[in-house]
């Protein structure tokens, strides 16, 4: 079976006789019985990458995973307030004040997508600072007008 993918079915019964204690060669001499050929070295790398679980085939039945959340609610209203002090931070200085803070490490998408549950956005690129939606009709007296 090469350059083809294992399917659905097949996976299952892997995980199945895996789980019943089966060694690799002889799940594959019972997928070859029931007419899906599966080789040793197939069945022994979809183990390996499952690793005995059978959480990376609930995607494909159309079933939820949810993997770990890395920011907590302290996290999400320290940026918060960190963002009401000084709007023009900008994701590399909040990655670098969580990690001094909270010994966090994220990445700059992570900080970037928490801001923006929090409501802060780009204003634009003719400012390019970071203001909440409320704040734009006031801060829009503030502003030049330009011509």
């Amino acid at each position: 079976m090469p350059g083809t993918r294992i399917p659905l079915y097949a996976k299952e019964q892997i995980m199945m006789l895996h789980k019943k204690g089966k060694n690799v060669s002889e799940i594959s001499r019972d997928l070859h019985m029931s007419e899906c050929p599966v080789s040793r070295q197939s069945i022994s790398k979809f183990i390996k990458w499952s690793g005995g679980d059978l959480k990376m085939l609930l995607q494909f039945k159309g079933q939820t995973y949810n993997p770990k959340r890395v920011l907590t609610m302290e996290h999400y209203e320290y940026i918060d307030c960190e963002m009401a002090k000084n709007y023009k931070l900008c994701a590399v200085d909040l990655c670098k004040m969580l990690q001094g803070q909270f010994f966090l490490n994220v990445s700059e998408a992570t900080v970037k997508r928490a801001r923006k549950k929090l409501g802060w956005i780009k204003s634009g690129p003719k400012y390019c600072q970071l203001v909440r939606e409320e704040e734009l009709s006031s801060q829009a007296d503030i502003l030049p007008k330009s011509q």
